[in-house]
């Protein structure tokens, strides 16, 4: 079908008219202008029968009139829903409004190449779908509701627009009678357009007319100033003054302006952002389209607008403008802005109006009709840019804006964030040569990880080593790891000063909020820390500004619903050197992030299930008002929020140990420990504790002591992390030998058991890993020993410890084939496990299968496999309920032990093979022994 609605409203079906009484022909012209959101039933009764119409009392002809129509255009309304309607096209149909938009964009090309006869007959078959000259436009759309009304405007507009197009290149060509019949009829409905006066006058001018071109100056001046109050503008009483000077201003072309900047020969990356900005103003049919860039100081905003400008010259074809604005470092003198645009359009400088207000009035008339791309080049606010703004379809705008302008309605953000790291060692490959990228790989990438995605900072970077052609990209690399704010400078260029623009134009508040969510670290971030750091309320606006001012991006929304941020890397680099200067700020600051942080985790490790290789750490009782929200996301799902959370926690204990703070960093660590462990992030762990480890015996606090048991603590975690590694047992060993040492000093009974009982283990593992057998009885009795000793010092105290050294016994029992005292020993610690999961519910059942497992081991040396088996099988249950992947693993492949000895092989092979599935998630070096146990029994 094909349906026109420019005049009186048609439908045809092959190439036969569809009857249509007036209401039907309003109502579908109603619904098509209104295009997919349709229209409710109460606004195409307004729309139909008038703004006082009842809705209630005209629904029952509503459904009638729809019903109808659906049966004369079938399939086209579907059943309205929630009493909307809407009319949807279907592939084949056409309508000619979409006709005459492409044939218009069509003629753009045409003129632009010069063939401005082409052009002219697509603009001229574009116009006769408006009907004949002389009749209504768009006779059939109602007046009402309002979005109608503000339609028929923008498509009038549309046409006015191609009308002035025709008209300015048929005086071109010298088709002056058809341009002074077609002006004069446009000026009929249109009296107060100075650039329809303006062609006019041309029109009669080039014809030979000049005297009536004269006095039709005249006669307009005197419409304008009874209509207006106000002489006409500049363009036009230049216009008169070149005639009366018998200057022949029909002979020149008109000045189509080419101010964009040259583009960049190396343009890297940006498809999206690129089709983005193009897609938008070629596509935008109403209005003035105007694209927003954004983003921080160096990301490239307009090197992106003058690339997209560039490729955008075929659809602007009468020329593009350029504007650049002094951006934060002050406000830009709009009038002498303006009076460049102005004159970039042919107009001398003795016939520039002398207000700003006037000067945007002419060049808004210069621009009536015509098809000119403008830039505005870093604006800062929304006002600077509104008086630069053409006023009629046909041009359109790209601004570029460190802040995220909201002041422009319609609108279309594109918001530039920093360069993939494929795209960046491509640009730096373009500047200093792909063969020296290819070189040095590894080099290359270490500096691009370091640039955070700016091209800014790339192209410094890039000139440096252009500069030192003998440096090899390792240097660079090596200098940028130490001092990077400080190297990424060359000639005029450099990151800080980019930076520092947008910083020191903020105010003094927001100054301070940046300062502090430098604290954040490299990931991205929750909302609620900008609270803490902060220290009280407002935190979501100060965020929102930052965000605004692109020093602060956000990251969508974590997994239990938190709005998220990210500050880039070398943003947040600058905000800590700006916070260093202001110590006591910086430590306030930091002492909060530590202790919500602190409070917070605390609170999540309560919740989860506990890693079963050291006891529980001393529960936080803090409630602070500012964490509310916080804890709330905790208690719905801690393990998902500590999930989302970890790396900042982890790099919390980072920044904690940088500066000496230790004992805060330890609180953390604990609390952070059984996430670790439930993740398998036994390296970042181990790291962790080592971190620790150094800043207690090395404080870095001034004034600071170190404290030999909090390095001991994270000395012994560290151990129990090694003894999971191939051949870990016997690296450990030594550690453990500096804590017992530690502790025996400061008299430390609880840590000393521990640190006992996990030696005596080593001594057993070491013994069985590595088959020593010469002196395995020495070995067996030492650890016999520590492990009796262990046990002596937590009986009756530490009920943790206590449980860890009965445990030990067991196990050092059953090694030394005393399989009856491994049992009791394994039952022992059993018990005591029971007991101290008993109070804490479920987080602590992992104690409980850690002891079982023990357990079972014991029953198997004993030879009590069908007990041995059931007791697997118990511990895998248990372990299953409580989400314990670890603790399920080895009791499956407990059980296949237990099997196999029962020389029940094929169900053995099924639990070592399950196993090994379990294992892989936490352990794959105990995946790969289960896999060699199941081969074993297939064999």
């Amino acid at each position: 079908m094909r349906f026109a609605i420019l005049g009186p409203v048609e439908v045809t079906s092959d190439d036969r008219a569809v009857p249509l009484s007036p209401i039907r022909r309003r109502l579908l012209c109603a619904l098509l202008v209104a295009g997919k959101p349709g229209l409710t039933a109460d606004a195409l009764v307004e729309a139909l029968w008038g703004p006082d119409a009842d809705p209630a009392a005209h629904e029952r002809s509503l459904k009638t009139l729809i019903s109808t129509t659906r049966r004369a255009v079938p399939g086209r309304i579907p059943l309205g829903s929630s009493r909307r309607y809407r009319l949807v096209l279907d592939p084949g149909d056409t309508l000619d409004v979409e006709e005459f938009r492409g044939l218009v964009a069509g003629g753009g090309p045409l003129l632009e190449a010069g063939r401005h006869g082409e052009g002219a007959a697509v603009l001229r078959q574009a116009l006769r779908l408006w009907g004949s000259p002389g009749l209504p436009d768009l006779p059939d759309l109602p007046g009402q509701p309002s979005m109608l009304w503000q339609a028929r405007d923008e498509l009038l507009a549309e046409r006015a627009a191609a009308q002035m197009s025709l008209l300015a290149v048929l005086t071109e060509l010298g088709e002056h009678r058809e341009v002074i019949r077609d002006v004069r009829r446009e000026l009929e409905s249109d009296p107060l357009s100075e650039p329809l006066h303006a062609l006019l006058m041309r029109a009669l001018a080039a014809s030979g007319r000049r005297a009536d071109a004269l006095r039709h100056y005249d006669a307009a001046a005197e419409t304008l100033r009874q209509e207006t109050g106000s002489e006409p503008g500049a363009a036009l009483r230049q216009l008169r003054a070149n005639l009366a000077a018998d200057d022949h201003p029909a002979a020149h072309p008109l000045v189509v302006p080419a101010q964009l900047p040259p583009d960049v020969v190396d343009w890297t990356g940006r498809a999206e952002e690129v089709a983005q900005v193009a897609g938008f103003l070629r596509t935008a049919a109403t209005g003035v389209p105007i694209v927003t860039i954004s983003g921080p100081g160096g990301v490239g905003k307009s090197a992106l607008a003058v690339h997209a400008a560039h490729l955008l010259r075929d659809a602007y074809p009468d020329g593009q403008l350029y504007a650049e604005l002094p951006g934060m470092a002050g406000s830009p003198d709009l009038g002498k802005v303006l009076g460049a645009l102005i004159g970039a359009l042919g107009v001398a400088p003795e016939a520039l109006p002398r207000t700003p207000a006037e000067r945007t009035a002419l060049l808004r008339s210069l621009l009536a009709g015509r098809r000119v791309l403008l830039v505005i080049d870093n604006a800062v606010t929304s006002n600077e840019v509104r008086a630069l703004l053409p006023g009629t379809a046909g041009c359109a705008v790209i601004v570029t804006s460190r802040k995220q302008l909201s002041g422009l309605p319609g609108a279309c953000p594109v918001i530039v964030d920093p360069l993939p790291r494929d795209d960046s060692l491509c640009l730096l490959g373009r500047i200093v040569g792909r063969s020296r990228v290819d070189a040095e790989p590894d080099a290359a990438r270490q500096i691009i990880d370091a640039l955070d995605g700016l091209p800014l900072a790339v192209r410094i970077a890039g000139a440096r080593l252009q500069r030192m052609r003998h440096w090899p990209l390792a240097h660079l690399a090596e200098r940028l790891a130490e001092r990077r704010l400080q190297v990424l400078t060359v000639g005029d260029l450099a990151i800080s000063a980019s930076i520092a623009e947008s910083y020191e134009a903020m105010p003094e508040h927001l100054r301070v909020a940046f300062r502090h969510v430098s604290l954040t670290g490299v990931g991205d971030f929750p909302s609620w820390i900008a609270g803490v750091l902060m220290g009280g309320a407002g935190s979501e606006e100060l965020l929102d500004a930052l965000t605004e001012h692109s020093l602060l991006a956000t990251a969508g929304v974590d997994d239990v619903g938190q709005p998220r941020y990210r500050l880039h890397d070398l943003l947040r680099l600058y905000g800590a050197e700006r916070l260093a200067e202001h110590q006591g700020e910086h430590d306030d600051a930091v002492r909060r992030l530590l202790s919500g942080w602190l409070e917070l985790v605390g609170r999540a490790d309560t919740l989860i299930l506990r890693e079963p290789y050291h006891p529980p750490p001393a529960p936080i009782r803090r409630e602070r008002p500012a964490l509310a929200q916080a804890r709330e996301a905790i208690d719905a799902d801690p393990g998902r929020w500590l999930s989302a959370e970890v790396g900042n926690v982890l790099s919390a204990i980072r920044l904690a140990c940088e500066e000496g703070r230790f004992r805060p960093a330890t609180g953390l660590a604990l609390r952070v420990a059984s996430i670790l462990h439930a993740q398998n992030r036994h390296r970042e762990a181990e790291d962790m504790w080592r971190r620790i480890m150094h800043a207690a015996e090395r404080p870095g606090v001034p004034g600071a002591a170190g404290d030999a048991r909090i390095a001991a603590e994270a000395r012994y975690r560290v151990a129990a992390l090694i003894t999971r590694q191939p051949g870990g047992a016997r690296r450990a060993s030594p550690l453990l030998d500096m804590c017992v040492g530690v502790w025996e000093e400061v008299t430390d009974r609880q840590a000393l058991s521990r640190a006992l009982s996990l030696r005596a283990y080593c001594a057993v593992a070491a013994d069985r890993d590595h088959g020593d057998h010469g002196d395995g009885g020495v070995q067996l009795k030492a650890a016999w020993s520590g492990a009796e000793q262990a046990f002596d010092l937590a009986a009756g105290r530490h009920r943790y410890a206590e449980m860890l050294a009965a445990r030990t016994l067991g196990l050092v029992a059953g090694a030394d084939g005393r399989h009856g005292q491994a049992i009791r020993w394994c039952s022992a610690a059993l018990k005591l496990a029971e007991s101290l999961a008993g109070a804490a519910g479920e987080t602590h059942r992992s104690y409980v299968v850690f002891a079982l497992t023990g357990l079972v081991a014991a029953l198997l040396g004993a030879g009590e496999y069908e007990e041995g088996l059931e007791l697997a099988r118990r511990g895998r249950a248990m372990a299953r309920a409580v989400a314990y992947r670890e603790g399920e693993a080895s009791c499956v492949e407990r059980a296949g032990d237990a099997l196999a000895r029962l020389g029940r092989r094929e169900e053995a092979a099924a639990q070592y093979a399950l196993a090994a599935d379990l294992f892989d998630v936490v352990d794959r070096r105990k995946a790969h022994r289960c896999r060699r146990k199941r081969d074993a029994v297939r064999a």
